[in-house]
């Protein structure tokens, strides 16, 4: 490209390139005497579509060592500016599984004034890691700023002279180590947070603000539809439905409100922030709810409903089932029809159904018929009950045991000819889980639960009714 005036003018713009792509450039002179020798090679530079923030400049990029190796406490930074006046509303750092302790991340000045600081929680054990300052720092076109996290423990990752040239991720850039004030990456050994100015072979030490163009106006709404399943020994996943406007969310909060670390929370953030989360370090047996609060560059909105209880568990020693050796709130209904009655489940991995169960009032007499169904209603096994007791949990064998699919949900039932059925009400409005099977929430399953139908004979139960537990039951067994 050719730039010619009176006098030439000493930038460009290049139009037409291909985005994604990186380039460099030369540039020559020219005069009535001829053109002159060819520049050096300029930074490398690449053109990208606009970006959608909150962003930032390394995204989801692996760095090239993960662990350097080193242990001791030290603070890590990068240089930027922006092209375009916007807030700084965090910062992010990737993390070796060694990379240990209490991060802090920390913006400054370009002269080391410090302009906020958060400390990092909710942690994974490695990869991206993020945090929301408690306010946004408004932040100026063309001004350089330092980002830097405390890794108290050292073992930083890093990328060998990953800023000699300027990193472009418009509105972003990472400036090239020979255009910083103090060199680019940066570093200060120490105790304790500090700003970091001393700088080695323009290493990437692989730390990022988080940048978004405008404030929103308010803080977010609510997160709605949380759930709480048992992910493991000590372990409970919390899921839920970002509210309106999520693309303006930075990190949402999960608070526990029961059982051993009831409100200690757990900050879930990156780029976007995730929709769930495992929480880990539960006590099996101890039964947990939560609520989520999202946040984002105004502020945190309002917190969600509660979820459903979860009690994490060792796992279980199979044959298996939900209720072990439970008793009903009402053992005896009083309801003298004869009726079906069942429960929707499933199970998080593959195995066989071996048998069913249900628990006897004194007053619930006649033969039990016992039936696995599909969702839909295909009977898969029945069995007839025999040598039962006078009361309690009843068990009985199906002649052949039925694969089942994780994921898959499936019914058991049984018949109860002259009914005096047990039950606990609403025991079905949250999901009973006691891995590897789950009660379903009634609102999850196809036809609610718990489900019965009335009638002569044993028959699909579709019907419910308050999502009652009929202390119906599967025998698992793992393959």
């Amino acid at each position: 490209m050719t730039v010619s005036g009176s006098p030439p003018a000493t930038s460009t713009t290049f139009t037409g390139l291909t985005n994604g792509t990186t380039y460099t450039f030369q540039v020559t002179a020219t005069n009535a005497a001829g053109i002159g020798p060819a520049s050096a090679a300029s930074n490398s530079a690449t053109p990208e579509s606009s970006l959608t923030c909150p962003c930032n400049v390394f995204w989801s990029q692996t760095p090239g060592t993960v662990d350097s190796g080193d242990g001791s406490a030290v603070n890590l930074g990068m240089a930027f500016t922006t092209d375009t006046n916007g807030y700084i509303t965090g910062a992010r750092f990737y993390k070796a599984s060694t990379n240990t302790g209490t991060h802090v991340g920390s913006l400054w000045s370009a002269s080391g004034t410090l302009l906020a600081k958060a400390t990092f929680s909710g942690e994974t054990a490695s990869g991206w890691q993020s945090v929301s300052f408690s306010s946004p720092v408004a932040v100026t076109a063309g001004t350089t700023y330092v980002v830097s996290y405390y890794a108290p423990k050292g073992h930083y990752s890093v990328g060998a002279s990953g800023l000699t040239n300027q990193v472009n991720a418009p509105p972003l850039y990472a400036l090239a180590s020979a255009a910083a004030p103090n060199g680019n990456g940066v570093y200060a050994y120490g105790s304790a947070p500090a700003f970091p100015s001393a700088t080695f072979e323009a290493s990437n030490y692989y730390v990022d603000p988080v940048f978004s163009t405008s404030v929103p106006a308010s803080p977010p709404g609510a997160p709605t539809g949380v759930t709480a399943a048992t992910a493991g020994s000590g372990s409970i996943t919390a899921s839920w439905t970002a509210p309106a406007s999520s693309s303006t969310i930075t990190s949402y909060t999960v608070t526990p409100l029961s059982g051993s670390t009831a409100g200690t929370p757990v900050t879930v953030s990156g780029a976007p922030a995730a929709t769930s989360t495992t929480v880990s370090g539960l006590t099996n047996g101890t039964t947990y709810t939560f609520t989520v609060t999202a946040t984002n560059a105004s502020g945190t909105g309002a917190a969600s409903a509660a979820s459903n209880s979860a009690t994490p568990e060792s796992s279980l020693t199979c044959p298996c089932n939900v209720f072990g050796s439970q008793t009903p709130s009402t053992v005896d209904s009083g309801d003298g029809s004869a009726v079906n009655l069942g429960m929707a489940f499933t199970t998080d991995t593959n195995g066989h159904i071996t048998g069913a169960r249900f628990y006897k009032a004194s007053t619930n007499t006649g033969t039990h018929v016992a039936d696995l169904w599909t969702a839909s209603g295909t009977l898969l096994a029945q069995a007839t009950f025999t040598g039962e007791t006078a009361s309690g949990w009843q068990t009985v064998n199906f002649a052949t045991p039925v694969a089942v699919t994780a994921g898959t949900t499936y019914i058991v039932s049984y018949y109860a000819p002259n009914g005096h059925y047990s039950f606990g009400p609403s025991g079905f409005t949250n999901q009973v889980n006691v891995p590897p099977l789950y009660g379903l929430a009634s609102a999850a399953a196809p036809n609610g639960n718990g489900v019965f139908v009335y009638g002569s004979a044993p028959a699909f139960p579709n019907g419910t009714y308050n999502a009652g537990n009929y202390y119906v039951d599967p025998v698992f067994s793992t393959p």
